[in-house]
């Protein structure tokens, strides 16, 4: 039955009897039997069906004309929209657009017979024929738009399938008319033709042409080309479904997704937006979104509207059906009238369901894409100052958790004025039931409190998101430093600053828990209360004013449910305002990012910068480049590449680094610039390539191309060869000369897959001094105008170094004749340079050929040691040496075939025991009483509260009114205490442990984990991973146990009402358990692959922050967005598909809810008799929000499955394998002393190790012994087994992989605790581990133990005093780990400060000096010698460093090849630590450089021979 109808008539229950005396025949002459109000608009007819039939004139005016003139205007702008487009098919011509010919003439001819046949029917009302004609005048235009719709557009015609549907269902209630009225037979079955006509076109426009388009959409999603009359049945997505169900998924499962979501047309249009609008408004993101997403983000309030309507009209179904049941003097086909009226309403709710839903979750996919887009492009044009004060652990933190809280945000936006449409539809309906009784001041007055608590709320999660920023730059900076955190026993001291941060977070999310969970009770406790002020204000107002109707069955229930219908509006405003204003504090958060000072873009300073201008194109990316694209002409010799005049330079306006500064590059150069630490010579590089602030004078930098190898290597997750190449065209022959001279060939056969090998983040998988020769490579493959190489020698052992400096610089070098300007601490180069730039003091002291600086007095002193140019033709014959074996645990490398995403989550039995792990870190009495809660809050608010309204009040209303109190009481209470105890007190509690449990498990781990997983990966589990634990999950679980009880109840009631109807969850409950499982068992893999997907965007991220200098030097930034392009459509696909399943089980849901609906309607009008008329309002009432219950219990149990993906991820973590599984088992020997080591004497015995089973040795029976207070200097080239003896030393290796005996101070090590070991000696690495969130006093007192004196004089003692002095906080300033801060030579005299600090007897340095000038390596000898009575042992490349040593240990091939004093060494001809200090001009002091020269040159010859 038509709805109007039916809508109309429920309000009059005798209206069928009363009319039913006009059913007169009125047609005269005509025959017809038409009602006497057939033309008027009705809508219902007089005398027809007992009422359930419209009148003739609101079918042809309101079902035809109306439908017809709105196809026409939208059919017109379709037309003229569509032949602009191209043609999408292969052919012409085929078999689906000749059907649809033929089924749209055969219309158009039924159409003219209609009105052919209809002009000579007498009596008709005067709008038939203009029905009629319109009807035809579509139908005409129907085809040219049918054969367009065909031809250019991918998926079927929406306008044509909805307008084939609507007027063919009109057209069949037409007929229906007619048949009713004695229509002769002719002009209906033309109409009747028509019908099938329309019907037949409905199939036929919903058919997908997907097998007619061109090759190259064959790529595009099946959702793409899929009627939307489809996709609530979900086609396009049931295949996926079914393939998660029967296996596990990979991200190569996965369809294409729209291309509208991919991520540059996403983000050319927020970008677009961006770039056009005014920084300086609050609003700016906000307007820019909706200037660019404007109409998409507006598109759901359509469907949302009718979902609203829909939701409503149950009010009226309820109110008839519980008349019909509680009257029996309704006729009978009234009530199946009701039923249809049921399957109307339930189909609309879960059509307008889909529709919604599925606009919402389309623009919140897309707004993603285009946001992340945005922040990674915004990220790339940073000064290089606002890139240091974002960190990289903050821009992850805006990625990962602000820009998701934006996306949900989106969800809630049209929820929050649907939930206030409802609210007012809500209580207009009261009114009429109760008239002046409604409550308006109560709800407003909640409302007015909700919306105050909301505001808090955000700045809540605006306090919280800090305390987590915090956090998560700690694990930043301690997850890239895991091996000398670990190798320097510093695990505990940073664990507790993380635990510190961690209580100071868990506390902010305390707070915003309260008001969050404040902020939901009182909106879901408005519904409640406002039915008990309303029935108890119209029982007040029945009992002393006349002149309302009773307060009978049919009103409470009414109004009951009402109030129902209410409850998930009002509640959703609780839940609504918080996302809003959360949402909206993390929108303004990342306004902040946007906004951030951007370095200017370069203007044209020459012929080749203008002649390069008007090729230009910005099309092709969504962001603006700021680079000048790179067609190269090269700069003749002689030219000027470079000149500052008169130049100071600083990292911002306030503070000079470097000042009055003259330069002059001259094209074909080799510059050498040396200097103290901290003189200015790495800022002096970046003024060059303008990443600081000219403060004075001129720079005219004539290079279009220019090369950067940092200090600290740039390398991203990529390939070996993609790390080399970066933007650059591949030339094999190239490639193989810049590796051969790069000493990168023998590197490079020893990696798995060669130059495809896939580097981990930072390049994890390559030694340091791999990492800087690739960098190296980078720098000389480029072939740039100017080449700026900042001390990329330093951690190259002496044969390495003099192999590549020879083939770079030596007469047929790779950069002979090229500009290149190198900052180094190896003064025996210095004779090669053309110029020499000596710096001091952030100026230039000296400028000019070797020769006129050595003359001009600087201080090159090698003590006993001779430089000549003579030493260049030494190093242009040496080879670097096959090495066989890494010598770091760095040799492991990672697999990129491996999905450590899958392999962590394979085993189906660790959802239990994540749930064990969740609810044993809150605590097993805790949740025992969180369960008594939940059960008490259930029954009061669900068994208690309705129960009391199974039976009328009758009788002592009083009673019953005060039972209503008592219940809404008992419920409020009741909620806010078992929220506040799960959120407060136990989530709170739970955080605290489970974070603690899952550091713990990583730090506690083998140093061979961090080196299989990236930083970044292991970021992702304390960053959204954690998120999910502290949030997402607690309030999932508990709205799901809320859910399953309030279901549990609701079921009970409807089951009583109609017993009949218990019969059918015998099928309907597997039914919904096998749907749940079919959407589960493909939800929670997309879930894991979401999480997976994203790690690589993060690392992407803050890799691209932390290398950002050298990205802008190479104009590298299209080809990083492109990167990130790739991975972020990557990451959008498992979040599309997600979303896509939750619109799946939604829409699924509704439609059960519905059947369930009209089946408890069916068997209420089939057995009237059989049931109470109270309890059947009861299960009515319920019914109204059963599908809300329904659908809450099983999307709160999907997402529990789904966030419980993050829980196994944290277990895994927590559980990890100890590196030392049983510190307690070491008994045997360990140490009574706690000074112990008192001598700290050292003996290794055979000591072989290897890295895994299928390995080779890297070290092979090493065995020396070294006495208490000596000092060690251990050399050979690359993998001759230098690291791994330090490794061996400290225990970095799995038990199993090493045999033989360390012993110290005569104790076996093995026999010893690790921490205990660890802790017993200090080391200094080759790349300064400090923490970047800590102040240098934390950074050097890591335990709190020493004094302010005490530090002063550690400082005092490196020289680093009089720096840490002139910062503004001194002691308490941070130590930020860039160049920009502290130069990497001062970060390690900050860690060799530490070292004395500590003042252990056994002292480890590890290329310690590698970034020091001369004279600081001179300093630094000397505070070394001072430690008379400690044991030191220093990895050297530099042998000027250890040349004064006790003894020297020189290592090839993992085995000990000269053990002895340096100076007996040096004076035998035949020794290999003679030759290898040779390279670096080093010789006995009894022997002339040119006599060692000759000798060593003619022992080579015969070795030769």
């Amino acid at each position: 039955m038509p709805l109007g109808c039916l809508l109309h008539l429920n309000h009059y229950p005798h209206h069928r009897k009363r009319h039913m005396s006009l059913n007169t025949d009125t047609g005269g002459a005509s025959g017809l039997k038409l009602c006497g109000n057939d033309g008027s608009f009705g809508p219902s007819s007089s005398c027809r069906k007992g009422g359930l039939d419209f009148t003739i004139t609101f079918e042809q005016s309101i079902l035809s004309l109306v439908p017809n003139i709105l196809f026409l205007l939208f059919a017109l702008l379709r037309i003229y929209f569509l032949s602009r487009k191209p043609s999408r098919l292969l052919r012409r011509f085929d078999f689906l657009l000749a059907l649809k010919l033929l089924s749209t003439l055969l219309l158009v001819g039924s159409s003219a017979a209609v009105i052919a046949l209809y002009k000579d029917a007498e009596g008709m009302p005067t709008t038939t024929m203009g029905a009629c004609a319109m009807g035809l005048v579509a139908a005409i235009v129907y085809l040219p738009l049918s054969v367009l719709e065909h031809r250019n557009s991918l998926a079927p015609s929406t306008l044509l399938s909805s307008y084939t549907i609507s007027l063919g269902l009109f057209g069949a209630a037409e007929l229906r008319t007619l048949e009713a009225v004695n229509f002769p037979s002719s002009p209906c079955t033309a109409k009747a033709v028509a019908v099938a006509s329309l019907f037949a076109l409905l199939i036929l426009e919903s058919t997908s042409k997907r097998f007619l388009l061109k090759p190259k959409y064959n790529n595009l999603p099946l959702a793409t080309t899929t009627s939307f009359l489809l996709k609530p049945f979900f086609p396009h997505l049931l295949p996926l479904l079914y393939l998660g169900y029967k296996r596990r998924l990979t991200l190569d499962d996965l369809e294409s997704i729209p291309p509208h979501m991919l991520a540059v047309p996403a983000g050319a249009k927020l970008m677009n937006s961006l770039a056009k609008g005014d920084q300086s408004s609050t609003f700016f993101l906000l307007k820019a979104s909706l200037s660019a997403f404007g109409a998409k983000l507006g598109g759901p309030a359509l469907p949302k509207l009718f979902l609203t309507l829909f939701t409503f009209g149950q009010v009226f179904l309820v109110q008839g059906v519980t008349r019909f049941i509680a009257d029996p003097r309704i006729d009978q086909a009234r009530g199946w009238a009701l039923v249809g009226g049921f399957v109307i309403i339930y189909s609309g709710i879960a059509l307008s369901t889909y529709l919604y839903w599925e606009k919402v979750f389309d623009i919140s996919v897309e707004y993603r894409g285009g946001l992340i887009g945005a922040m990674y492009t915004k990220t790339l044009k940073l000064t290089s100052v606002a890139a240091r004060e974002v960190g990289q652990g903050a821009a992850t933190t805006y990625m990962s958790v602000d820009a998701e809280r934006v996306t949900v945000m989106l969800q809630f936006v049209h929820e929050m004025w649907a939930s206030l449409l409802a609210i007012a539809l809500g209580f207009t309906m009261l009114w009429f039931q109760a008239s002046y009784a409604i409550p308006f001041v109560f709800v407003f007055i909640l409302l007015a409190i909700t919306g105050t608590l909301a505001k808090s709320v955000g700045a809540s999660q605006t306090a919280w998101m800090s305390c987590v920023d915090k956090r998560i730059r700690l694990l930043t900076s301690m997850f890239s430093q895991l091996l000398p955190i670990k190798l320097g026993a510093y695990e505990n001291p940073l664990m507790e600053k993380a635990r510190v941060l961690r209580l100071s977070e868990t506390v902010a999310l305390r707070h915003f828990y309260f008001l969050l969970i404040l902020t939901s009770t009182l909106a879901s406790l408005g519904s409640t209360f406002s039915g008990l002020v309303t029935i108890g204000c119209y029982a007040v107002v029945l009992r002393f004013g006349p002149g309302f109707g009773p307060l009978d069955i049919s009103r409470i229930f009414t109004i009951l449910t009402i109030i129902g219908l209410l409850a998930e509006p009002i509640s959703m405003l609780g839940q609504a305002l918080p996302s809003l204003f959360g949402g909206w504090a993390s929108m303004k958060r990342i306004q902040s990012f946007l906004v951030l000072p951007e370095k200017p873009l370069p203007a044209p300073t020459s012929k080749l910068d203008a002649s390069d201008d008007s090729s230009s194109n910005t099309e092709s990316r969504f962001s603006s480049a700021f680079e000048l694209p790179l067609s190269h002409v090269q700069i003749p010799n002689g030219e000027v590449v470079a000149e500052i005049i008169g130049g100071s330079f600083g990292w911002d306006e306030k503070t000079v680094v470097l000042e009055d500064i003259n330069l002059r590059l001259v094209s074909g150069e080799l510059h050498m610039i040396v200097g103290s630490v901290a003189s200015g010579k790495s800022t002096l590089l970046m003024a060059l390539l303008g990443e600081t602030v000219q403060l004075k004078g001129s720079m005219d930098v004539q290079a279009r191309k220019i090369a950067l190898a940092t200090q600290t290597p740039f390398i991203y997750p990529g390939t070996f060869r993609s790390n080399v190449l970066l933007d650059q065209s591949f030339n094999q022959a190239s490639f193989d000369r810049v590796i051969e001279a790069c000493g990168l060939t023998q590197d490079l056969d020893r990696l798995p897959n060669r130059e495809h090998t896939v580097l981990g983040e930072r390049g994890i998988t390559l030694s340091g001094g791999q990492r800087q020769r690739l960098s190296l490579a980078r720098a000389v493959y480029a072939e740039a105008d100017l080449i700026l190489l900042d001390d990329t020698f330093s951690a190259l052992d002496g044969e390495t170094e003099a192999h590549v400096f020879s083939s770079l610089f030596g007469p047929a070098g790779l950069l002979k004749g090229k500009t290149v300007v190198l900052i180094t601490h190896g003064i025996q180069h210095l004779p090669s340079a053309d110029k020499v730039i000596v710096m001091a003091s952030g100026k230039i002291s000296q400028f000019g050929t070797f020769e006129q600086v050595r003359d001009s007095g600087n201080p090159f002193q090698q003590r006993r040691r001779c430089t000549s140019r003579g030493n260049e033709k030494r190093s242009q014959g040496v080879e670097a040496e096959k090495s066989k074996k890494d010598d770091s645990l760095d040799s492991i490398l990672q697999d990129e075939e491996v999905d450590e995403e899958l392999l962590w989550s394979n085993d189906k039995n660790r959802k239990t025991a994540a749930f064990k792990f969740f609810f044993s870190a809150v605590g097993v009495r805790g949740c025992f009483l969180l369960s008594v809660f939940v059960i008490l809050l259930a029954a009061v608010q669900r068994l208690g509260f309705r129960a009391s309204f199974s039976k009328a009040p009758t009788g002592n209303f009083g009673a019953w009114m005060g039972g209503y109190v008592s219940f809404a009481v008992a419920t409020g209470v009741l909620q806010v205490v078992t929220f506040y105890y799960f959120t407060v007190i136990l989530t709170q509690r739970g955080s605290l442990i489970i974070h603690a449990l899952e550091l713990t498990g990583l730090m506690n781990s083998p140093p061979s984990f961090f080196q299989k997983n990236s930083p970044g990966k292991i970021l992702n589990r304390f960053s959204e991973d954690i998120q999910a634990a502290d949030f997402i999950f607690p309030l999932c679980i508990l709205a799901f146990f809320l859910s399953i009880l309030s279901l549990i109840t609701t079921l009970i009631f409807v089951v009583i009402a109609a017993p009949w109807l218990g019969l059918s969850l015998v099928v309907l409950g597997p039914t919904f358990w096998f749907i749940l499982a079919f959407y589960l068992s493909t939800s929670k893999q997309l879930q894991r692959l979401d999480l997976g997907a994203k790690s690589p965007l993060y690392t992407l991220f803050s890799t691209s922050v932390g290398g950002l200098t050298s990205i802008r030097a190479f104009r590298a930034s299209r080809y990083f967005e492109d990167i990130n392009v790739a991975t972020l459509n990557r990451a959008q696909g498992p979040f599309y598909y997600r979303q896509a399943g939750q619109l799946f089980l939604r829409t699924v849901l509704t439609w059960i809810t519905g059947t369930i609906a009209v089946g408890l309607a069916i068997l209420a009008v089939g057995l009237r008799s059989s049931t109470s008329a109270a309890l059947l309002g009861v299960a009515m009432s319920q019914i109204t929000g059963l599908s809300s219950s329904l659908m809450g219990t099983m999307i709160t149990y999907a997402e529990v499955e789904n966030s419980i993906v993050s829980l196994e991820r944290i277990q895994e973590f927590a559980l990890l394998p100890s590196e030392d599984p049983n510190p307690s088992s070491y008994e045997s020997e360990k140490p009574k002393d706690r000074s112990w080591p008192s001598k700290g004497a050292l003996e290794f015995q055979g000591v072989s190790i290897r890295y895994r089973e299928e390995l080779d040795l890297a070290l092979d029976s090493v065995s020396f012994s070294l006495e208490g207070g000596k000092k060690i200097g251990i050399c050979g080239r690359t993998g001759s087994g230098k690291s791994s003896t330090l490794l061996a030393l400290f225990r970095a290796i799995d038990h199993g992989l090493m045999s033989g005996q360390i012993l110290i101070d005569g104790i076996d090590i093995s026999t010893l605790p690790l921490h205990q070991l660890r802790d017993s000696m200090s080391i200094v690495t080759q790349d300064p581990f400090l923490v970047g969130t800590l102040s240098v006093r934390d950074n050097l007192d890591l335990d709190g133990r020493y004094s302010d004196d005490e530090i002063w004089e550690a400082l005092r003692s490196v020289g680093m005093a009089d720096v840490i002095s002139e910062l503004p906080e001194k002691l308490e300033s941070l130590a930020i780990v860039d160049e920009e801060s502290f130069s990497k030579g001062q970060r390690q005299l900050l860690c060799l400060a530490r070292c004395i600090l500590r003042k252990r007897q056994i002292v480890v340095l590890d290329e310690s000096t590698s970034s020091m000038d001369h004279l600081t390596d001179q300093m630094i000898k000397k505070v070394i010698a001072e430690m008379k009575d400690q044991t030191v042992l220093a990895i050297a490349h530099r042998i000027s460093t250890i040349i004064d040593y006790d003894l020297i240990l020189l290592l090839d091939d993992g085995k000990v090849a000269e053990f002895d004093a340096p100076q007996t060494l040096l004076a035998d001809p035949h020794s290999r630590f003679a030759k290898l200090a040779a390279t670096q001009g080093i010789f006995h002091s009894s022997r002339s450089p040119v006599v060692a020269q000759a000798e060593t040159a003619s022992l080579d010859g015969k070795k030769e021979e």
